[in-house]
C-alpha cells in the first residue's frame, strides 16, 4: 500500500513519468528557483532528467519530492517532500510552489503534513531543511 499524504487543500502523490512536462512551469522560473544551488531549470529536458531522479529516489527510499496537486482542480501546483542528502548526513524537506499558489499557507500546510509524515509513516528520526535568510525576513519570523 502506498504512503499517503494529503492536507485540507492539496493531495501530494509520488511523480510518474507523465507528469514530466507539468513541473516545468515552475522550475524554470528564475523568482521561484532564485535560492536552490542548481538554479532554474534551463530546459524542458532537465526538468524531465529532475523527474526522473525524484521516480528513483521514490523507488529507493520510499519517499522523494512529490507533486503538489490541488484537491478541488487537480491541478499541479508545485513539488514537495523529502530527499536523502549524503552529503550533509540528514534527510531534506523542500518544497517549491508555482508563485501564482504563494501567500495563502500552503508551504505552512505542506510543511506540516510532511513533518508528520517524516516521523509517523516513514519512521525517519531527524530531519533537517535549508532556509534562505531573505525568505525569513519577507516572512516576518526574522527582523532586519
Amino acid at each position: 500500500m502506498r504512503t499517503r499524504i494529503e492536507t485540507s487543500r492539496l493531495n501530494p502523490r509520488p511523480f510518474e513519468l507523465s507528469d514530466v512536462e507539468v513541473p516545468f512551469e515552475w522550475l524554470h522560473d528564475p523568482i521561484v528557483m532564485r535560492f536552490p544551488p542548481t538554479g532554474p531549470d534551463k530546459s524542458p529536458q532537465q526538468t524531465t532528467a529532475r523527474v526522473a531522479g525524484f521516480i528513483e529516489h521514490q523507488k529507493t527510499h520510499g519517499f522523494s519530492k512529490w507533486l503538489n496537486l490541488d484537491r478541488d482542480s487537480t491541478v499541479a501546483i508545485g513539488d514537495s517532500g523529502l530527499l536523502v542528502l549524503p552529503d550533509y548526513g540528514w534527510v531534506d524537506l523542500g518544497f517549491r510552489l508555482a508563485q501564482s499558489y504563494w501567500g495563502k499557507g500552503l508551504a505552512t500546510e505542506l510543511a506540516s503534513a510532511w513533518v508528520r509524515a517524516a516521523f509517523d509513516k516513514f519512521h525517519l528520526t531527524q530531519l533537517g531543511a535549508f532556509v534562505h535568510p531573505r525568505t525569513l525576513l519577507r516572512s516576518g519570523f526574522l527582523k532586519r
